[in-house]
């Protein structure tokens, strides 16, 4: 199996696509700009709310029973994490909060590459190096936004700006110029004004397991990055993989199971057809390529790196005027 680009998953897996290199005055700077910035403190009830299982998932098939988990082809991990988080809160708040909003499609992964690395940090090029942090692009989510896998050259009058499908080569590109690429003003370009339109409405920090499955039990995605790594992705027969190894990566906890040992979390890929093995609760072939069932344990290894972040509410798309629905 092979990337979009040529990469195979064991050029990934050998080379490491160090995709996450963390700032941790990068991530105390942007926590200082919230007025509530773990998740204890903006969302207390959670912690107290029922513990139940949820498959965050569910309301993503619901929608676009299509998807599939695509390939990064550079070291832009934190961006696949965080499009996989802004696409799930996408579709719980559509299918949970029965908001008059569509299912827009998917989300681009490249303007949040760039700017994570450029209009996040100042705005100034940052070269052509691969990588960046959670804290980064929590902060181009919540104080610009997302765009969707779509053309928006007629809107920017910018042929670069066709985001249809990803490329590996963009990312590389606008990783150095930002959102948008080199004929995007930084920050206050077409493109990143386009973003604005649809924000994150909040993000926080997730410290520990408990907090992660309180977030998730609620249908609240949390964005993951640490340096620990999990071999070759073999599930055991309860569809568990064990930390094994050491990767600086980014990936995304997308669902929880309560058990008698605690809760597990689903974690979530970003190297295509990857994971393998027993996978006795999921049906869907498309998630069991790309996840497995993480211990509670290894879960807050990852936590306790202090650059993981749930994410709530992303302001949609509304629905087309021809599409009457009843009250």
């Amino acid at each position: 199996m092979s990337t979009s680009d040529g990469v195979t998953l064991r050029d990934q897996y050998e080379n490491g696509l160090p995709g996450w290199q963390p700032d941790y005055d990068g991530i105390d700077g942007f926590l200082a700009t919230l007025a509530r910035p773990t998740l204890v403190e903006a969302a207390p009830q959670l912690m107290a709310a029922e513990k139940r299982d949820a498959f965050l998932w569910e309301p993503l098939l619901s929608l676009h029973p299509a998807w599939n988990r695509g390939a990064q082809g550079i070291g832009d991990c934190v961006s696949w994490g965080w499009e996989l988080g802004a696409l799930l809160t996408m579709c719980a708040d559509i299918v949970f909060r029965k908001e008059a909003e569509s299912f827009a499609g998917e989300i681009a992964t490249e303007p949040i590459y760039g700017g994570s690395r450029v209009e996040a940090r100042g705005g100034r090029l940052a070269g052509y190096s691969d990588g960046s942090y959670g804290a980064a692009a929590a902060r181009w989510v919540k104080e610009w936004g997302v765009l969707l896998r779509k053309n928006y050259a007629g809107e920017t009058q910018n042929t670069d700006h066709d985001l249809t499908t990803y490329s590996a080569k963009r990312a590389k590109e606008w990783g150095n110029f930002g959102c948008g690429g080199p004929r995007d003003s930084r920050g206050d370009g077409p493109l990143d004004k386009l973003a604005r339109e649809h924000p994150v409405t909040e993000v926080a920090l997730v410290r520990t397991v408990e907090e992660a499955a309180a977030a998730l039990s609620a249908f609240k995605p949390v964005v993951v990055c640490s340096n620990v790594g999990y071999g070759l992705m073999r599930r055991n027969a309860e569809g568990i993989v064990r930390a094994q190894g050491s990767w600086s990566h980014c990936m995304l906890f997308g669902g929880v199971k309560w058990t008698s040992a605690g809760p597990l979390l689903r974690q979530f890929q970003s190297w295509g057809q990857s994971a393998s093995g027993p996978d006795p609760d999921i049906s869907h072939e498309a998630v069991s390529w790309c996840s497995w069932w993480t211990r509670p344990e290894d879960a807050d290894r990852q936590l306790r790196q202090g650059d993981s972040f749930a994410l709530a509410g992303l302001t949609g798309w509304k629905r087309p005027k021809h599409d009457h629905v009843l009250a």
